[in-house]
């Protein structure tokens, strides 16, 4: 009897659940019998691959040292009480308020779909009208299980190892942060998840975890990260008659103003305890601010307007020509180009098929289909290999389970009556997607979706909402505009273009409402164009709804890659550390860690809407980047530069 390797993992995930005591390698070979190679190197090889594969799949394969005739030997076993799923007892409409929840919050990973089959909920179908995306870090997981089981952890973090006990992650304006105690500061302390360097370890031993709100631990405004008491301020002069400047005042508030110039400039104090994040405030409001006092902040923003980025130019063309690009054609060639072999996802599809299967006894094959994303014919095939899988000898322990005229039968269960756990990924990925849905315009905390992610979090160990917060931090504006696009009613915008530095008047029936990267979207059909727009919520200035309604479309885009359109330009940038923010804030195509002459960088390339875009973007990054391509656009920041610079030495000849 030939058995390819998906049989062979199930057989053994089948023995070990059944033994009740532990077999060692040798009688899990002699049980298995034929089924692995015959060489004893080769054996236990193969042996070694399929215990890490079911490991990753998230089965808890337990060893222990035997006794008795085998002693000193490992012996292997599952608890099945650890394997099995916590039945969290879901009413029907909260299942659906966790699909919801997933169909509306984009990850980019299948995980939550493949934790909602575990939870016997179907997998997403809605196309939803107002979205999210959030990022994915493999770092997050591992994070979150720690502060569940209230476990310290150990990262490198800008080149230094740290040991935290992580209190919790937090979502704010695009970027993930975890948040605890730093054992070598012996205090609180934050860190961007984004930035850890490599694997995050756990560490022996617990920690008592605080009762503190870890959303409120987060500061709102990024230039007030890394002050533990009143935030140091500066002044810095805002000129009031252009439309940023007026924005950036009406952002800080009447309380910052310090004097207002007849030149209708004003003077204003600013938070600017994180300097990096304050310079690039500053510099983004290009001629209409300028930095007054103190000395040391004025300093540094003058030195990234001045400072020459001295990078080798030559060399980082040849090495983006050589490395940016591979990565998606190595993607292109080889089928499925994820972690997960074809066996895997099969063996990983039964877990989850069988149990809901057999709790069923008859289904329609089309039903199957449907509800685990497949064709009829994938069904039969995995019921056939499945059919074949038991426990050995396979006489009347097979799995009986067979399609009969468009139908398939269960028989008397007797494996995989339950699913498996939740992994640590999974786990994350449905209960950030629900947290996420919950920021969402209508979303009702008493509501199903409320009540579902209550339940799922009393078995992730999150039973006081404190361990995962997702902050989308939604404008006023954005429930009203959900509404609009739920009804498809046309609506008219006034519109601030960055790049025309002008309000236009725009026509738009509304498609879809979103949050990516920090920032809410409206798209919908630009009628002056005539084209799908995506416009960016805090510019609009106005709008009003005009009670005129339009059809629905069938199947509307999605807007996880809004911003790909081929046909706008592209430009490849050279980034030091402090810039990596532009592949985390802006949409890119591709990112590539590199290390020249001792300098760590990041090579990216990203949509370039316009000339004037990408010379506010350079500004910002002063000395931090350069353009590599397209050779036209290299000096595109200087004249700005300069300018800027100017403009800091007539601040100096000026009176105040």
């Amino acid at each position: 009897m030939a058995f390819d390797r998906a049989e062979r993992l199930t057989n053994l995930l089948a023995l070990l659940l059944s033994t009740p005591m532990p077999l060692s390698f040798d009688e899990i070979g002699h049980r298995l019998e034929g089924q692995y190679p015959t060489g004893s190197s080769a054996k236990r090889q193969a042996f070694e691959r399929d215990k890490s594969m079911l490991r990753d799949l998230g089965v808890p394969i337990e060893t222990e040292v035997m006794g008795g005739a085998d002693a000193g030997r490992t012996g292997y076993r599952i608890d099945r009480e650890r394997y099995e799923l916590a039945d969290l007892d879901l009413a029907p409409d909260e299942r659906r308020a966790l699909q919801l929840a997933v169909a509306a919050v984009r990850s980019g990973t299948p995980l939550g779909t493949e934790a909602l089959l575990k939870l016997g909920a179907g997998g997403p179908r809605d196309d939803a009208a107002v979205t999210a995306n959030i990022p994915t870090l493999d770092a997050l997981p591992v994070l979150r299980e720690a502060v569940a089981t209230r476990s310290p952890v150990s990262f490198t973090y800008r080149d230094a190892r740290r040991v935290v006990d992580p209190w919790g992650v937090a979502l704010r304006d695009g970027y993930w942060y975890v948040i605890g105690h730093d054992h070598d500061r012996g205090e609180r302390r934050t860190f961007r998840v984004d930035r850890i360097d490599g694997n995050v370890q756990r560490e022996d031993g617990t920690f008592d975890r605080p009762d503190v709100d870890i959303g409120g631990l987060l500061p709102a405004d990024p230039k007030l990260f890394g002050a533990d008491g009143p935030p140091p301020e500066a002044v810095v002069a805002i000129d009031g008659a252009s439309r940023a400047g007026a924005a950036a005042l009406a952002e800080l508030g009447d309380d910052r103003v310090i004097t207002r110039r007849d030149d209708e400039w004003v003077e204003v104090s600013v938070p600017c305890a994180n300097v990096g994040a304050f310079g690039s405030w500053v510099l983004g409001l290009m001629d209409a601010a300028v930095v007054l006092a103190p000395a040391a902040v004025r300093t540094h923003v003058l030195a990234r307007l001045t400072e020459p980025p001295a990078m080798d130019l030559d060399a980082l063309v040849a090495i983006a020509a050589e490395r940016l690009g591979t990565r998606a054609a190595a993607r292109a060639r080889v089928p499925g180009a994820t972690a997960r072999t074809r066996t895997d996802q099969r063996v990983r599809r039964a877990l989850v098929m069988l149990p809901w299967l057999a709790e069923r006894g008859s289904v329609p094959l089309s039903e199957v289909a449907t509800r685990f994303d497949l064709s009829s014919d994938e069904v039969e095939a995995d019921i056939a290999w499945v059919s074949m899988c038991g426990l050995p000898p396979y006489v009347d322990e097979m799995i009986d389970v067979f399609v009969d005229e468009g139908m398939v039968h269960v028989g008397v269960p007797r494996l995989f009556m339950r699913p498996l756990r939740l992994t640590a990924p999974e786990g994350f990925a449905l209960l950030a997607a629900g947290r996420a849905a919950m920021a969402l315009p209508g979303a009702d905390p008493q509501g199903p979706l409320g009540r579902g992610l209550a339940k799922l979090a009393s078995v992730l160990g999150d039973e006081d909402g404190g361990s995962v917060v997702v902050d989308l931090a939604r404008p006023d504006s954005a429930d009203d505009l959900a509404d609009a696009v739920r009804r498809v009613e046309r609506l008219e915008l006034v519109y601030w273009s960055a790049v025309d530095d002008e309000p236009l008047t725009r026509a738009v029936t509304p498609r879809r409402l979103f949050a990516d990267r920090g920032n809410w979207y409206l798209r919908g059909d630009d009628h002056r164009s005539g084209e799908t727009r995506t416009f960016r919520l805090d510019r609009i200035e106005s709008y009003e709804r005009l009670g005129e309604f339009d059809d629905p479309h069938d199947a509307p885009a999605g807007d996880a890659e809004w911003f790909s359109d081929g046909a706008i330009a592209r430009a490849t940038l050279a980034v030091r550390e402090r810039g990596y923010w532009v592949a985390e804030r802006y949409p890119v195509d591709e990112v590539v860690g590199v290390e020249l002459h001792g300098d760590r960088l990041r090579l990216l390339r990203l949509a370039v809407t316009d000339e004037r875009w990408l010379t506010r973007l350079m500004v910002g990054l002063g000395a931090d980047a350069v353009v590599i391509e397209p050779v036209s656009w290299r000096g595109v920041a200087d004249a700005a530069r300069a300018r800027l610079a100017a403009l800091y030495g007539e601040a100096d000849a000026a009176p105040t």
